[in-house]
């Protein structure tokens, strides 16, 4: 006879409680072993080997994300994504659903969404998500994740991201759900009680992925992948600036860690009109130094030189005088210069897209150029590939400049953008800490996190940025707050292997 339980997520100690569904079924027990073998603990029941496909029908959000994910639901498949990357004889697969689509606890129909309550029953004292299981022996045959809408989306007091409170943070609580929804359970409800650091405990903390603890209990269940999963990295940086000659030329500057990588570099002008770019720079050029400012290789129009391989590499420039360098670059630190042919100037778009994002990493990238105002604000753009979150730090740096370069950028703010333009968070003066588009009423963020990586820049009036990102597209948009032109640093710092 099949049996049904559920998990409930809440706010205060002892957050979860185990209850039976409804009179003639039996609750659900888990399994604890000791923690000298391991911490995790089990359920009690699994899939088969194959897919769980999940119904995902929490639908958009009205309010911007501060880890930049684009809606609830892509919120939730990326954490469905982040336990497929740990497991192997079972994946989780999901479509979309209309939120508000009839659910039930014996549809056999596995849902996620937003719900007043749970199939008709009260949510109970501060539970924010519920995970309703059916199974049949060992064999798990439905679940059903539903959060709490009076705690969650419905109040408009629930959030996504490293800033958020705990208990209001959608894509923590999601990653625990989905973990029952595998089979896992509570280590430190265990008997006995496991000591371990999990997103699978029963308290919700500052803990925001999974686990080596979460890991080892979901591939007991499911088997270990026969490749390990990569780890997020920057895929790609471009910066978009005025370039004009001596020291206000375009540079790009880039650091490689621990191993040999390709890289593809190019230095874009006349395809910016397709963008609305009017005073673009007519002719680029591109050359590329090493750490003792030794010219590598040049390149003035892309076809000149390895135009198969890079038209292999799907990254070949729109316009033949634009210009482009494929090369394999030891770990150490380069710049990129783009200037225009013949001492051109305008508008121009310096890029490096990393070729080979399963080894190595690059640690920090950065680009210098003139800031003004309008259309001539810098511009940087990055991707995170995931489907794990990326720490970055991203520093506007101008009033810092002072002493290296004549006309430095006074004062600075910098500003996040997701891929849809919307601002995610900002900063003016990094000491004032940044403000998260979602919580425009509220203090600012303390930026204390520079200290921690030791990124605080040298002058109150440069500015600075933390965020754990969803993977996705990115914009960095550094300006004066002022109007004020000069020279600026734009630098975006990988903080995590």
């Amino acid at each position: 006879m099949p049996r049904l339980w559920r998990r409930a997520r809440a706010t205060n100690a002892a957050l979860f409680t185990k209850l039976a569904w409804r009179a003639g079924l039996v609750a659900g027990v888990f399994l604890a072993f000791s923690r000298f073998a391991f911490g995790y603990a089990l359920e009690g029941a699994s899939w088969p080997p194959g897919t769980i496909p999940m119904v995902i029908e929490v639908g958009a959000t009205n309010l911007v994300l501060p880890d930049g994910f684009l809606s609830w639901n892509t919120d939730a498949e990326n954490a469905l994504a982040q336990w497929n990357q740990q497991i192997h004889s079972a994946q989780f697969t999901w479509t979309e659903a209309a939120p508000g689509t009839a659910a039930s606890s014996g549809d056999h129909i596995n849902s996620v969404l937003f719900s007043n309550s749970v199939f008709g029953q009260s949510f109970g004292s501060g539970t924010l998500a519920i995970t309703v299981l059916v199974s049949s022996g060992s064999r798990m045959i439905q679940a059903d994740v539903l959060f709490n809408n009076h705690n969650l989306g419905g109040s408009g007091n629930f959030s996504s991201g490293q800033n958020v409170a705990a208990q209001r943070d959608f894509h923590r609580i999601a990653l625990h759900e989905f973990g029952h929804v595998l089979g896992l359970n509570h280590p430190d409800q265990a008997n006995p009680k496991q000591t371990v650091s999990a997103i699978m405990n029963s308290r919700v903390s500052s803990l925001n992925h999974l686990t080596a603890d979460d890991i080892s209990g979901a591939q007991f269940l499911y088997g270990a992948p026969s490749i390990p999963p990569v780890a997020p990295c920057l895929a790609n940086i471009s910066t978009r600036a005025r370039t004009a000659t001596g020291n206000d030329v375009l540079i790009g500057g880039f650091i490689l860690h621990s191993q040999a990588k390709q890289v593809l570099i190019r230095g874009l002008g006349p395809s910016l009109a397709s963008f609305g770019v009017s005073n673009f720079l007519a002719d680029p050029t591109l050359n590329l130094y090493n750490a003792n400012g030794s010219l590598i290789v040049s390149n003035n129009n892309w076809k000149d030189t390895q135009q198969t391989q890079i038209q292999q590499a799907g990254l070949a420039p729109s316009n033949d005088v634009e210009s482009a360098i494929l090369i394999t670059l030891q770990p150490a630190n380069y710049t990129a210069i783009v200037s225009g042919n013949g001492g051109g100037t305008g508008v121009a778009l310096a890029e490096v897209y990393n070729l080979q994002t399963t080894i190595g990493r690059a640690y920090e990238i950065s680009t210098r150029a003139q800031v003004s105002t309008g259309e001539n604000v810098m511009i940087a753009g990055f991707i995170v590939q995931g489907p794990q979150l990326k720490s970055v730090v991203l520093r506007g740096i101008g009033p810092g400049l002072q002493g290296a370069v004549p006309n430095f950028l006074p004062n600075t703010t910098i500003e996040l953008h997701n891929s849809l333009g919307q601002l995610v968070e900002s900063n003016t003066g990094w000491k004032n800490g940044e403000m998260p588009t979602a919580k425009p009423n509220s203090s600012p963020v303390s930026p204390s996190y520079l200290a921690f990586y030791s990124l605080s820049p040298s002058n109150d009036n440069d500015s600075a940025l933390y965020n754990q990102l969803a993977p996705g597209n990115y914009t960095v948009i550094l300006k004066s707050p002022t109007g004020a032109k000069g020279i600026g640093l734009i630098e975006v710092y990988d903080v995590a292997p």
